[in-house]
């Protein structure tokens, strides 16, 4: 569980001595202590604060609310990737892989694709081990 003054903490950096703090910052404060909310559940977040600065308390609110710890997500891509290795051998295509990365869940732009996909090897096949794509991740 989260320390209440490990809440204070990272307000105060992102706060900058003020007693509130920017809409934007909120999901970046609740990251920041180990939760992974995606990018549409922060935007519903700001939605909700309308578009009013917020307090320490508020911040305890929200790392309050059930999110993803990356270390559950990680275990769900592994899970999810082996469902889709036919052949077990612990490989995907690279092209399959970028198809899913552009078009499901959060997509991505070709570009930030490519940023990912660059320091992985490919293999002759065509395949990425999955295992080494998350690890980078």
């Amino acid at each position: 569980p989260i320390m209440s003054g490990e809440v204070e903490d990272v307000f105060r950096v992102f706060a900058k001595d003020a007693k509130t703090c920017d809409p934007s910052l909120l999901g970046t404060c609740v990251r920041a202590l180990g939760k992974n909310p995606s990018e549409k559940v922060v935007q519903g977040w700001i939605k909700e604060l309308k578009g009013k600065r917020f307090n320490v308390a508020t911040l305890k609110k929200y790392v309050g609310k059930k999110a993803p710890k990356p270390i559950d997500q990680e275990r769900e891509m592994r899970e999810a990737f082996k469902v889709l290795d036919a052949s077990g051998k612990g490989t995907i295509l690279e092209a399959e892989l970028r198809q899913i990365l552009c078009n499901l869940g959060e997509a991505l732009r070709t570009e930030e694709v490519d940023m990912l996909l660059r320091g992985l090897d490919v293999e002759d096949d065509g395949t990425i081990a999955y295992d080494a794509f998350v690890d980078m991740l």
